[in-house]
């Protein structure tokens, strides 16, 4: 996979990449520098010393990825998924990115199948040339009709009613008339806040033609979160319960990774998910015409 891609992933499964211990900071600037057999030697000192953790083994798992040694990684992923336990739809994801790499096409089509199962709704990745040799497999384009029935491409939003930091109340069903744009996010995600210059832009420009930004945050602290919103000088709609991926709106809507952004047109139908940068401006230039 793409290093973003990859960087993504690993967000998304510890929740913030720069975390507190010195041990995988360590572990992640050496991936940065590409110092991939010493990293290695690192994890593998670690493993030995606090045991088969899932952080050391999706670390081993991606040094073992940068190397090209495919098969190494593949043994690491499916021991991780079978100790896991949280049997996310990443966890199949790993696997599918190994048999793809190996050309196993009906491994890869079998663990893609599981993730799906278990809620995998990005469809946006497969979309990648990682995934060119399944793309025109009819498992594969059957897969994407599944996943996109259950994100509801092109069909009503799904409704709900927020309360909000400054204590208003925000109902997706009454804002029909207007474009909106539901963003689960967090402070902690990187790739979150990377989006954050591209939604100024957005907001600002239309924010007053019919266009309206939810935030639903993962955040568990609210004074960080307030603090994060004044420094950034962000005044969109914001809401955030404190239960980060126990939140209800986000079990609503089947949300397993972030940055995860829903389009809904002026009529509250659900018209694009998953945009982000120029493909989200885009889309919300055309839709705010209609």
């Amino acid at each position: 996979m793409k290093k973003s891609i990859v960087l993504l992933l690993i967000i998304i499964l510890t929740g913030n990449l720069w975390s507190n211990d010195d041990v995988m900071d360590k572990v992640w600037k050496l991936y940065d520098e590409k110092k991939y057999d010493k990293g290695l030697k690192l994890i593998d000192k670690e493993i030995k010393l606090q045991g088969e953790s899932s952080r050391l083994l999706q670390a081993k798992f991606y040094f073992l990825d940068a190397l090209e040694k495919y098969d190494e990684a593949l043994k690491v992923a499916l021991h991780r998924e079978e100790i896991a336990e949280r049997k996310s739809p990443w966890l199949c994801m790993d696997i599918v990115s190994m048999y793809l790499k190996k050309e196993d096409v009906n491994n890869s089509l079998k663990w893609l199948d599981e993730a799906v199962n278990r809620g995998f709704i990005s469809y946006n990745f497969l979309t990648e040339e990682d995934y060119e040799i399944i793309q025109d497999h009819e498992k594969f384009q059957s897969l994407i009709k599944t996943i996109k029935a259950k994100v509801g491409i092109d069909q009503p939003a799904k409704d709900f009613t927020v309360e909000l930091l400054d204590g208003k109340s925000f109902k997706l069903g009454k804002q029909k008339g207007k474009v909106v744009l539901l963003d689960f996010w967090a402070t902690w995600c990187s790739p979150c806040r990377e989006e954050i210059p591209n939604l100024k832009r957005l907001y600002a420009e239309f924010k007053d033609k019919n266009f309206e930004i939810i935030g639903i945050s993962l955040d568990k602290n609210q004074d960080k979160l307030k603090d994060y919103l004044e420094k950034e000088g962000i005044t969109w709609k914001i809401s955030s319960s404190g239960e980060s991926w126990n939140d209800e709106h986000v079990q609503l809507y089947g949300v397993n990774s972030i940055p995860s952004m829903w389009l809904v047109d002026k009529n509250g139908i659900l018209r694009h998910f998953g945009l982000r940068g120029e493909k989200l401006e885009a889309a919300v230039k055309e839709l705010v015409k209609e």
